[in-house]
């Protein structure tokens, strides 16, 4: 049986993105964001985390989109602006 070979490009990025989120309960909830004149629509957060940036936090979280690349986004509350940070896309 041959042997399946999967290319992937993993890439840092510190790039601005728009982002569709629900924001409820103190929670966020991202459902699909824009990079690159592309949407990219979220199939799956899976990971939460946040960090402390002075007085205000630095919501980070793992995404996976409905074609399995993963993309870490990060929204900053002091500036109410969301970053993409990484991506991990199979080529």
């Amino acid at each position: 049986m041959a042997g399946i070979e999967i290319s992937a490009m993993y890439q840092e990025i510190e790039e601005p993105i728009e982002v569709l989120a629900v924001f409820q309960n103190g929670k966020i909830k991202p459902l699909s964001f824009k990079w690159k004149s592309k949407v990219y629509k979220v199939a799956k957060v899976t990971s939460h985390w946040s960090a402390p940036v002075g007085k205000y936090k630095w919501h980070h979280f793992g995404i996976i989109d409905k074609d399995d690349n993963f993309f870490e986004i990060c929204y900053d509350e002091e500036k109410c602006s969301w970053n993409i940070k990484q991506s991990w896309k199979e080529e």
